[in-house]
């Protein structure tokens, strides 16, 4: 009787404790992209593909919520796209500085909805492996994890199509930003000792690029983080806890993580942030004279 009593506890405790990291999740992505949607400066293709990032850890969090947390909490019987959005911000920066002129033709309207298609279209592909019984892919209450299927399409499918792929994906990322910082570097050196007033605008634009830079390699050892604990934790040695933290916990934190990293990189995202918050301080009135609005208006927007 003892025994049930804490397995019960264990369980809900483990089940509150999956759907409160994945409420902080949606709580952290719903306002970023009201940000992003709200920043002027962001109304462009990075602030298109951040919010098709922000949308794929939306998903991940709804299956802890909606998934993982009730298994737990309701004790059921036993019965992935954010690497593909990695790949795309590195290409987008590298085209962005390596020629500015294809970048505003490859990254049109059009030409991102179907960049963006395409690897959602190929990211679905990739799960519906997962819907086969033999290839399964669920959370296991019993376990405390979200486990393949013990065949060999599981293993298949845990070892190449999950871990193998998304070390690829993340070594690729790291590729591809240390190219852009290479050719930024080079175009900084160019532009610096030709000293007009165009180079130094050119330069500042370039110490962007250097942000955005250190940005995405922070994001990908995050995200190698992520498959790190996942791949170390879920082992057959592992307790339960250990278990749901590598599959649940930490994977959660980890995307939550990756978007205040895109938060605090992104001075815009920081100015809008203020303002929303300085709106939101401000009591409203009523009697103010024109000179007083005139005033505020000319200081907002000097």
């Amino acid at each position: 009787m003892g025994f049930s009593i804490l397995s019960l506890d264990e369980e809900a405790i483990a089940g509150v404790t999956t759907a409160m990291v994945g409420f902080m999740g949606y709580v952290v992505s719903t306002v970023l992209m009201v940000l992003i949607m709200k920043t002027p400066s962001c109304r462009n293709a990075f602030g298109y593909l951040c919010i098709s990032r922000l949308v794929s850890h939306i998903g991940i969090y709804s299956f802890n919520v909606f998934w993982a947390a009730p298994a737990l909490l309701l004790k059921f019987d036993d019965s992935i796209t954010s690497s593909y959005i990695g790949a795309r911000i590195a290409i987008n920066r590298l085209i962005a500085v390596a020629s500015p002129l294809l970048y505003s033709r490859a990254f049109s309207d059009w030409n991102l909805m179907i960049f963006i298609a395409a690897f959602w279209l190929l990211s679905s592909a990739q799960s519906i492996v997962l819907l086969w019984e033999e290839c399964k892919y669920v959370f296991s209450p019993s376990q405390f994890a979200w486990v393949y299927a013990s065949t060999e399409c599981g293993l298949f499918a845990s070892f190449y199509l999950d871990f193998l792929f998304c070390v690829v994906v993340i070594l690729t990322v790291l590729l591809i930003d240390s190219a852009t910082f290479f050719l930024i570097r080079r175009r900084a050196k160019d532009l610096f000792n030709k000293r007009c007033s165009s180079s130094q605008e050119q330069l500042a634009k370039l110490r962007v690029h250097k942000i955005f830079f250190v940005q995405g390699i922070l994001c990908a050892i995050n995200q190698a983080l992520g498959i790190a604990s996942y791949h170390s934790l879920l082992r057959e040695t592992a307790t339960k806890w250990e278990r749901i933290a590598g599959t649940t916990l930490i994977f959660q934190l980890c995307n939550i993580i990756d978007a205040l990293i895109l938060f605090s990189f992104i001075k815009p995202f920081r100015e809008e942030f203020r303002r929303s918050l300085c709106r939101r301080g401000r009591k409203p009135s009523v009697n103010r004279g024109s000179k007083v609005g005139h005033t505020l208006f000319a200081s907002r927007f000097s």
